[in-house]
């Protein structure tokens, strides 16, 4: 569900917006002759549930934007890994929030632009690798790494810059 509003103010354009997705996942266990066992308990299927939501806000021109967005998502708590009878989560069932401000947009051409954000990060996991850290949330893989020894990490708060340039054609 999304719902987008612009309006026109002089030369600019004010824009705004929001976006609510929920989304499942279901799968039998097929091999028919053992389950799974998460946390003592015997399953036959796997089940994920997630929702997120987003609202945006910016200011366009011809040559330049300036936006913000705020973003949270609702994880499943048993999004996980079961290794040996030993359940994992993700996320625990703490909401991930990020807040993207500023945004900043500068138009070269109809076809190319210079896109530079800071995104502010908010209860966020994180996978630690022999060559990083890593955000889950942008790099899912590294997931495979965690272990009890190597657990999911959650930071309270982790601040990420971008710049991005961009050619349409």
């Amino acid at each position: 569900m999304d719902a987008q509003f612009r309006a026109a103010l002089g030369d600019q354009w004010l824009v705004a917006g929001a976006e609510w997705v929920a989304s499942q996942y279901t799968a039998t266990y097929m091999n028919g002759t053992s389950h799974p066992v998460i946390n003592g308990a015997n399953y036959n299927f796997g089940q994920i549930t997630m929702q997120g939501g987003e609202l945006y806000a910016g200011l366009e021109s011809a040559k330049w934007a300036v936006a913000g967005r705020f973003d949270v998502l609702l994880p499943d708590p048993m999004a996980g890994n079961n290794t040996s009878g030993s359940f994992t989560s993700i996320f625990n069932s703490d909401p991930t929030y990020e807040v993207t401000f500023p945004s900043l947009q500068w138009n070269f051409s109809k076809y190319l632009k210079l896109i530079a954000e800071v995104e502010h990060d908010l209860n966020v996991a994180e996978a630690i690798d022999s060559d990083g850290v890593y955000l889950l949330k942008e790099v899912p893989v590294e997931y495979a790494l965690t272990s009890k020894t190597n657990p999911i990490q959650h930071q309270a708060y982790v601040p990420v810059g971008r710049m991005q340039l961009q050619l349409a054609f």
